[in-house]
Order: C-alpha cells, then sequence, then structure tokens
C-alpha cells in the first residue's frame, strides 16, 4: 500500500509546497511581468494619433428610415459608419495611397474605431513606431471614409471634428485588462512551476496522511524542538508538547519490546538533515528504570558524539580495535553511552565485522534495551550491515523534509536485508 502512496500528490502537498516556495511564484511573477513590459515598450516606442468625426443631421428626403426622432436611428448611423471605416474597401484605398508596404489586414491591427458613449463622435485610432505615420494614416483614412460615403451611400451630415496632429508622446498599450491577464499568466505559470517542483520532489507533510496510507505502523509524531533548548537534557524540564510527545512514542516501543522481546533497535534516519533522535529516545527510556546503552554506530560523522562531547564516553572506534576492552562501556549508570569519536573510512566493515559481533553477544547480557544509531541506509550501507545483529529498525524522519522517494528508498534498503521494521517515527517541522 505505501508504494501507492509514494507516487501521489495530495492537496494538502501542493498547498504546503506552495507555502515554503512562495518566492518562487513570485519570482516568476515578476519575470513574467518585466519580460511583458520589456519586450512591448521599452525596444520600439509606439505613438497613438487620433482623428475624430461627429454624426450630424440626417436629411428626410436623403434617408426617410434613419430620421432622428426614431429612437434608434442615430445608432444605425454610428455602427453603419464603423462598418464602413473597417471594411477592406477603405482599408485597400488607405494602403494605395499612402504606399504603404502592408496588407489591409496588417493596417487593420494598427487601426480601432470607436463610438464614443452617448455621443455621435466617432474616434479612429492609428498606433505606429513613427509618429508622423501614425497621423497621416489617420488623417488619409478620414479622406477615404468621407469619399466612400458620398459615393457609395445616401448618409449625410458626417462632418470632421478634428484631424489628427503628429503625436508627440509615445503611448503604452497597457490596458487595464491586458495588465491583469499577464499577471494572471504570471501567477498560474509560478503555480505550475510550483506543483511540478513538489510533485517531483512530494516531501512528506503530515503525520495522519502517513500512517493512513503505509503497512507500517506510526509509532509517535516528536513535536519541535524550542528555538535554545537542545539535546536530551531540555527535554527532561516539566511540561511541553515535545516532552509528552518523548513518553508516547518511549510507551508505544516498550509495548512493542515486551511483545516481541526485542533487545537491540537500530534508529535510522531518512536523510542526512535529519535530527538524531535516538539520544533523546535512549534517555527517555532510562527513566523508567531500565538498562540502557546507546550505540552512535556512525563513524563518519559521529553526531551523537557532537551532542555528548562534554562528557566523557567509551570510544566505540577503540572497542572495535581492541584497544579498550568491553567492560570499560558498562558504568553502573541507568544510560552509558558508546560514542563514535573518529570518522572511519571502513565503517561498513568494521559493524559487520566480528569485533561488532562479539561486542553485541557482551552488551545483550547487561542491558535491557541497546539503541543504535546509525547514519541514513538511503545513503550508506551500515544500517544494513548491523541487520544480523539487530532485532528491530525504526525509521525517522521530519515532515517538510523528507520526501517520499527518500522514505522508499530507506525502506526498500532495509527490506531488501529481510530488517524487521517496527515502525516510523515522524518529527514535526522546526
Amino acid at each position: 500500500m505505501h508504494s501507492e502512496y509514494m507516487k501521489k500528490l495530495s492537496l494538502r502537498q501542493i498547498r504546503m509546497g506552495i507555502e515554503k516556495r512562495i518566492h518562487l511564484i513570485l519570482i516568476t511573477f515578476l519575470v513574467v511581468e518585466f519580460a511583458f513590459f520589456l519586450n512591448d515598450y521599452l525596444p520600439i516606442p509606439r505613438y497613438e494619433a487620433k482623428a475624430t468625426l461627429v454624426m450630424g443631421s440626417m436629411g428626410e428626403d436623403s434617408h426617410p428610415e434613419l430620421q432622428a426622432n426614431k429612437p434608434d436611428s442615430r445608432e444605425n448611423v454610428v455602427n453603419t459608419c464603423i462598418y464602413i471605416l473597417n471594411s477592406s474597401l477603405v482599408q485597400d484605398q488607405v494602403t494605395a495611397n499612402l504606399k504603404l508596404n502592408m496588407q489591409s489586414k496588417n493596417l487593420s491591427q494598427a487601426v480601432t474605431v470607436r463610438a464614443r458613449e452617448n455621443t455621435s463622435i466617432l474616434e479612429i485610432l492609428v498606433t505606429d513606431t513613427d509618429p508622423q505615420m501614425a497621423a497621416d494614416i489617420a488623417n488619409e483614412y478620414l479622406a477615404v471614409f468621407l469619399k466612400t460615403l458620398d459615393a457609395k451611400t445616401k448618409l449625410h451630415g458626417v462632418k470632421v471634428l478634428e484631424y489628427s496632429a503628429v503625436p508627440t508622446m509615445p503611448v503604452s498599450l497597457y490596458t487595464t485588462r491586458n495588465i491583469i491577464l499577464v499577471a494572471a499568466i504570471g501567477l498560474f505559470l509560478g503555480l505550475v512551476f510550483v506543483i511540478l517542483l513538489e510533485w517531483k520532489e512530494m516531501y512528506i507533510y503530515s503525520a495522519d496522511e502517513l500512517a493512513a496510507n503505509m503497512t507500517y505502523s506510526l509509532l509517535g509524531l516528536i513535536a519541535a524542538q524550542k528555538e535554545g533548548k537542545q539535546g536530551p537534557d531540555a527535554v527532561s524540564l516539566p511540561g511541553g508538547k515535545r516532552l509528552e510527545s518523548l513518553n508516547v512514542l518511549r510507551s508505544n516501543l516498550m509495548n512493542i519490546v515486551c511483545r516481541e522481546k526485542l533487545k537491540t533497535i537500530a534508529v535510522v534516519p531518512a536523510t542526512k538533515e535529519e535530527h538524531h533522535l535516538s539520544d533523546e529516545i535512549a534517555h527517555r527510556y532510562a527513566l523508567t528504570d531500565a538498562r540502557v546503552l546507546l550505540i552512535d554506530c556512525d563513524m563518519r560523522k559521529y553526531l551523537v558524539n557532537s551532542r555528548i562531547s562534554n562528557k566523557k564516553h567509551t570510544s566505540l572506534f577503540r572497542v572495535l580495535n581492541g584497544e579498550l576492552d568491553f567492560g570499560s562501556i558498562v558504568t553502573g549508570k541507568s544510560l552509558d553511552h558508546l560514542i563514535s569519536d573518529r570518522q572511519a573510512f571502513n565503517a561498513s566493515e568494521l559493524l559487520a565485522g566480528h569485533s561488532m559481533k562479539r561486542l553485541m553477544d557482551f552488551v545483550r547480557t547487561r542491558y535491557d534495551v541497546i539503541f543504535l544509531d546509525t547514519p541514513p541506509v538511503s545513503e550508506f550501507t551500515d544500517a544494513a550491515a548491523l541487520q544480523p545483529l539487530v532485532d528491530a529498525y525504526v525509521i525517522t524522519a521530519t515532515e517538510g523534509r523528507v520526501t517520499k522517494r527518500q522514505l522508499q528508498e530507506s525502506l526498500q534498503a532495509l527490506e531488501n536485508v529481510d530488517a524487521n521494521i517496527i515502525g516510523i517515527v515522524m518529527s514535526a517541522a522546526e
């Protein structure tokens, strides 16, 4: 079931992905807006020339059906004039008279004919990169239109209200509608970009969703660590959500340990960015009067050692190399640490070697529970190499930090060695 879940992108993932990458959406939006303005305005300034016509009174004898006392007569005249101005008859003649190097359909894209609302005025708007050419086309439209009107129709009373002057300032073609349209396109592209990124990575944002779709148990959801509080000493303070969430995890682990008679549990982070929880888990477990040993098996970065470097603990590297005897581990306290204080390039070989087996046989008889902190199994084989010596595995992951693919790779790597995975621990995003 979990393999199908790994391929799905939920609505929550989309929402959280958008919130996390809102800056990418804004960047895409600004880039699209900038490209639009840069492409249409900065390189080639455009000028707009305007000429106007006015519809006068209509002679009753010349055109009785368009008498002014009919409510729609003036509207019909305006619409008729607009149609003629937009016709190829006028456009072709203007193109020929001015010897324009364009076809009439191209000319129509530069010319707009509109009626002023609640008036009898028609405006001819011409846009061109050459201000003189824009004025010449507008005025030529007037001349050709009036000749066509006299020769082809019985309409009278149409007069020139204003000839076009040569425009001196460029105009912006960015109408409110165009600006809104480009803004919508920018936002849409940004959303698509973010959703594609989220689909590619598919981060896990919900422990509940994970629990509902995985075949493995969700052992606990660890609350976020408060800023400025780090390590087991912080979580031992009274109250607090993190403390209570660790106690819930401890109870779940204790039930499984008793039911399945487990002794050794490997705590494996899903990614290298995860905060290692083994130290906190071991600390909480030791408060139940159980004899607990925490072995830091991460001999690549020795992360557990970095948190407890101010304390004296036995070195795993020195024990495995025979520099220290096994008895040096036992201190008589409820919690003992076996730290990794050196980097080892042959870490997998050391963990799978005979010395590690002898060590585990020794500590099994002296501790109730042994936790082994390992590097992420999706990147290193150290955790898998411990399989013959480990009773169970727990995988840790952080909401919004681990992807479905990374979790799948971790599970698959352990499943390949027939590991006993008892569950997953999720940490809330900080």
